[in-house]
């Protein structure tokens, strides 16, 4: 018996180091950018983040449109506009293409990054070998970033917290 529960706290163990291990962090002035939902893989060089908690992380805007679907991050160096489900969005008024689609992921609104995060001003840096993206502010590493934790809320919809 008691072979038994070694054997299967060491499977439990070994599962559970496997699963954290693979997950991606994302830091924002070398401080990590909290969210409901690990980053999710999206293809090469792209995460799919909640854009709640990074719109907090950047201190930009973020609205949500549930009639149209559509999403708008805004900050000092532009504004981007998404719509949930397709790659074709608009950066300060013209047509881009992202490399993945704005969308819903276990209720939570998602979004490509670095993509989103450099289209904002901001530098990234991806290291696929440490699993690892570093965005930097605009103004560098000692600008300000969010010193409030991150608590997911009700989303923004038609510019209005529901």
């Amino acid at each position: 018996m008691k072979r038994i529960v070694t054997t299967l706290v060491f499977l439990l163990l070994t599962v559970c180091s496997a699963t954290a291990a693979s997950y991606w962090t994302v830091t924002l002035n070398n401080q990590p950018v909290p969210a409901e939902l690990p980053p999710i893989p999206a293809g090469p060089g792209t995460l799919l983040v909640s854009a709640d908690s990074l719109a907090h992380a950047m201190h930009v805007t973020y609205t949500y449109n549930a009639a149209t679907h559509e999403l708008r991050m805004a900050g000092s160096s532009g504004a981007l506009e998404m719509t949930e489900g397709t790659c074709q969005a608009t950066l300060n008024g013209q047509p881009i293409t992202m490399p993945a689609a704005a969308r819903r992921e276990s209720g939570t609104m998602v979004v490509p990054v670095p993509f989103v995060a450099q289209a904002l001003g901001f530098h990234a840096h991806l290291d696929t070998a440490a699993k690892t993206l570093a965005l930097t502010s605009p103004g560098g590493a000692t600008s300000s970033v969010a010193t409030t934790p991150y608590a997911p809320g009700p989303p923004v919809m038609n510019g209005t917290r529901v």
